[in-house]
């Protein structure tokens, strides 16, 4: 079979001068990688023609050259061509197959699962919404007066404007600023939300969260938030739901938001699986506080934990820790 069209292609894509040449990098890296695989097919009788034609290339970068180009194109060699694995290779060309030992985030079925920060954010979502749809709207919550229509509509508030105001109240608050809070503010937000209707908010729970509210440092108050919520609902309609593998990452965020109501000592926080974290100054009376970390995060947040905390401290101390009041 004739391969001299596309040899000519090639010659004219690796030398400025020799016909035009593609606008953008990338489109020139792909071009030349196209041309290859139809040079190799051709050689090698398999496969159909490719229906893309390599149309005349344009306008060289005046920096790097054609070496340049063949650096970031992977073609060091220009000649060598792109061999493609045979399907009959032992070698699992699968990166998510269980022989390769990759590991996939996220990924059910797989072995060395990864579960991420928004992996747990996007359960966690998905499960209020079926506590949500379970419950009705007039279902009541651990949050004053709220029913379960006000609580989805809070929480699908911090959505809006694709989670940009949400993220900046979040981005002080993780820092330890504190706002004061205003119930004209939270009742207006929430009438505003609660006017596209219930099944249309557990809709949006159901749906991706705001790339903005998964940032790194932004996905764990998101956990927290919905977490938090669902809590709020599942233990006052006497149900319970499942503790995310990073929910103790909001920990140490949740001691520096508290750090004006909790007393003046240095405090260790340690959770029953030997996850710890020390706050306070270095000098001082010492107290430790030993509980499960969904028990921790509760005492925090102001909510009741489900467990007695168990407080190594002296008895001032230790009545100032059970006096906490959170608030958030």
């Amino acid at each position: 079979m004739d391969t001299r069209p596309i040899r000519r292609q090639l010659h004219g894509a690796y030398r400025p001068g020799r016909g035009n040449l593609a606008k953008s990098s990338r489109g020139r890296c792909s071009r030349i990688r196209r041309a290859h695989r139809q040079l190799h097919d051709r050689r090698s009788g398999i496969g159909r023609p490719h229906q893309h034609v390599l149309r005349p290339l344009r306008n060289w970068p005046r920096r790097g050259g054609p070496r340049a180009s063949r650096r970031i194109c992977g073609l060091a060699q220009p000649n060598r061509l792109l061999r493609r694995r045979p399907a009959h290779s032992s070698r699992p060309t699968d990166p998510g197959s269980p022989a390769s030992g990759v590991e996939h985030r996220g990924r059910p079925g797989v072995r060395g699962v990864v579960v991420t920060v928004r992996d747990n954010v996007e359960s966690e979502r998905s499960a209020l919404a079926d506590s949500l749809e379970a419950l009705g709207p007039q279902a009541a919550t651990a949050c004053g007066d709220w029913t379960a229509f006000d609580l989805a509509a809070h929480v699908v508030a911090a959505e809006r404007a694709a989670g940009v105001p949400a993220f900046c109240i979040r981005t002080l608050a993780v820092r330890g600023v504190q706002f004061p809070s205003s119930t004209e503010v939270a009742d207006w937000v929430i009438r505003r939300q609660r006017r596209i209707g219930y099944h249309a908010l557990i809709a949006r729970l159901r749906g991706p969260s705001p790339r903005l509210l998964l940032a790194p440092k932004m996905a764990t108050f998101s956990l927290f938030e919905v977490w938090t919520h669902h809590d709020d609902l599942a233990t006052a309609n006497g149900r319970t739901h499942a503790v995310p593998e990073h929910l103790a990452e909001a920990i140490p965020w949740l001691m520096r938001y508290q750090t004006h109501r909790l007393p003046t000592a240095r405090l260790v926080l340690r959770t029953t699986d030997n996850r710890e974290w020390t706050f306070g100054p270095d000098t001082g009376p010492v107290a430790i506080v030993s509980a499960p970390a969904a028990d921790l995060v509760r005492w925090l947040a102001g909510r009741n934990p489900q467990t007695t905390l168990n407080i190594q401290a002296d008895t001032a101390l230790a009545v100032q820790i059970h006096a906490f009041a959170g608030r958030i």
